[in-house]
């Protein structure tokens, strides 16, 4: 027996070394040597996405899809590991949210191939040129909330072509995204020292959450006073073509609400080379270039 149980000893340290040599290797344990465990507004403060440079938010993205396997094995307990895998914002993305699949089904919001390639290699001023089925409307609008809800004062605003555009928008990306929230996620990040902000303002006839970290989130046909941190325009292409009064009202009036360095993102359909979105892809690159 003895002999049995020096073994099983053996057998238990070298799965610990394996163990420890695996967390290294996806960078796990990268504050192993800090001092007691950092909060999770501390956590949230050195992965800002403002900071994030696209090989930062690589390696963030890949320490946040370790963390996402050992959540699906039902491995990540430690109180830590729990608080650094909550401050990654690509862990929340594909862990906190729910959405209606084609079957209008309640599920788990994934982002697929290409969001992720767009997350990876998003700029602060982008054009997206639309495609059917990828889903970029629906994950600007799950990433804005994200921000506004893990980032205190942060205003985000969507502009649609359309009114009922705008009403779908919020009731079913982002309205459905923020209330369908499991309450073990809630819990546990009330066990952790931080919350989800509630609504103190739901005007969700008007396509708009207020939120009690002093943020907000708002979708509609235009947007014009206060300021932005974030801004997505669906269907510019259309809105060009369509009511070029308008497209000249979000150049002049809501663009110029974004301060520099925050985001801008246009997404559209194709809509000739005369419209303005033509326009805004020339000055694109201009900007690129310098």
């Amino acid at each position: 027996m003895e002999y049995v149980g020096k073994c099983l000893g053996h057998g238990t340290q070298a799965l610990d070394r394996v163990i420890k040599l695996e967390r290294q290797n996806y960078g796990l344990d990268a504050s192993d040597k800090d001092e007691g465990v950092k909060s999770f507004e501390e956590l949230m403060a050195e992965v800002a996405p403002s900071d994030l440079g696209p090989s930062e938010r690589a390696r963030q993205v890949k320490r946040a899809e370790a963390y996402l396997r050992a959540h699906a094995k039902g491995r990540l307990t430690d109180k830590a590991d729990l608080l650094a895998a909550l401050s990654l914002k690509w862990f929340r993305l594909n862990s906190l949210y729910k959405i209606k699949d084609k079957s209008g089904r309640k599920v788990r919001f994934k982002p697929n191939a290409a969001q992720r390639e767009r997350y990876l290699s998003g700029h602060c001023l982008d054009l997206i040129l639309k495609a059917r089925q990828l889903g970029f409307t629906r994950f600007e609008m799950i990433d804005a909330l994200d921000d506004c809800l893990f980032r205190d004062k942060f205003s985000a605003g969507c502009i649609c072509h359309k009114l009922e555009d705008a009403q779908d928008i919020f009731r079913n990306k982002i309205t459905f995204a923020y209330e369908n929230i499991d309450d073990a996620w809630h819990a546990l990040l009330k066990m952790l020292g931080s919350k989800i902000p509630k609504a103190i303002s739901d005007k969700s006839g008007s396509g708009a959450y207020f939120f009690d970290n002093g943020s907000s989130i708002r979708v509609s046909t235009s947007y014009r006073g206060g300021t932005l941190q974030r801004l997505h325009v669906s269907e510019f292409g259309k809105i060009c073509r369509q009511f070029p009064h308008k497209a000249k009202e979000i150049v002049t009036g809501a663009f110029e609400a974004v301060g520099i360095g925050n985001q801008i993102t246009l997404e559209s359909t194709a809509e000739g080379m005369s419209s303005t979105t033509a326009k805004q892809r020339s000055s694109s690159r201009k900007w690129a270039a310098r």
